[in-house]
């Protein structure tokens, strides 16, 4: 074998060993190609779901902030309906002197008083209430107060029992009653 059969022979040999070589290169580029391609697609699809949950957790967290606003806006009208509500009641009390019925619970507040506290009574009242009790009978005293207030106080002759049946003292005692009822009517509850 001569010298260029021996280089002849070494350049077919390196052109194999460098297609081989090449082949590899390229084979492997081939797979690091996927696989970068397979850990994008992962990241991509991580990314996505970590965004659809934290838009969820969002859209959730918006939701509850809205219900609590409202809520909170639902209370605080429904409060200032119930204080009007009492505003005005305490503004119908020329109103309510003129009704039969406020004379009516004045006469049974009288009775009772005289069964509990004894036939002989000091009353006291708003001046607007003397002329309604001058027309009750009964064994009592009326004394003015300051307060025009609807309802009376009553108390024995001696002044050591009393009975308030003034409109602010059944309110206080049956407030809450009646504030449960207007939040029921109003759909609160």
């Amino acid at each position: 074998m001569s010298a260029e059969d021996i280089i002849e022979e070494l350049k077919s040999e390196g052109k194999k060993t460098l297609n081989s070589i090449n082949s590899e290169c390229q084979q492997k580029l081939k797979d690091m190609e996927e696989k970068y391609s397979a850990l994008q697609n992962e990241m991509r699809s991580k990314s996505e779901r970590s965004l659809s949950d934290r838009l969820t957790r969002m859209e959730v967290t918006f939701k509850d902030e809205i219900k609590i606003g409202s809520k909170n806006v639902f209370l605080t009208m429904t409060k200032e309906l119930i204080s009007e509500y009492w505003e005005r009641v305490f503004d119908l009390k020329e109103k309510v002197r003129k009704d039969k019925r406020y004379k009516e619970y004045l006469e049974d507040s009288v009775k009772h008083a005289q069964q509990v506290l004894g036939k002989k009574i000091i009353i006291y009242g708003s001046p607007a209430d003397k002329k309604i009790l001058d027309s009750i009978e009964g064994d009592f005293k009326f004394l003015p107060t300051e307060k025009d207030d609807l309802g009376i106080v009553i108390t024995s002759h001696d002044n050591s029992r009393s009975l308030n049946m003034s409109l602010s003292s059944v309110i206080d005692e049956q407030h809450e009653d009646i504030e449960v009822d207007l939040l029921k009517r109003l759909g609160a509850t």
